[in-house]
């Protein structure tokens, strides 16, 4: 699997990388963002949807164990499923 690790870098590479982690022709995707979820609505289509929490990065009073934290804002596996699921179904 292929990811972004900086959107600024994302975005000063050539179209034909860009287009090798995203391809165009794949819409539905679900973009996990463990911290601002402002960002990754940029790469992805209105058929699919972003797991993000703003609290995780820009908020206060969320402490503890990593997993626990992640579980308390929703990121769960059941919860990806849900989302991913939700996308297929919204393409179909």
């Amino acid at each position: 699997m292929k990811s972004i690790s900086s959107w600024k870098l994302f975005d000063a590479q050539p179209s034909e990388y860009q287009d090798d982690v995203l391809p165009p022709w794949i819409r539905p995707r679900l973009s996990l963002e463990a911290s601002r979820s402002i960002g990754p609505e940029q790469y992805v289509y209105i058929d699919s949807a972003v797991i993000g929490h703003d609290m995780l990065m820009t908020g206060y009073g969320a402490s503890g164990q990593g997993a626990g934290v992640l579980v308390s804002f929703g990121f769960t596996a059941e919860n990806v499923q849900y989302a991913a699921l939700s996308v297929l179904e919204r393409v179909r």
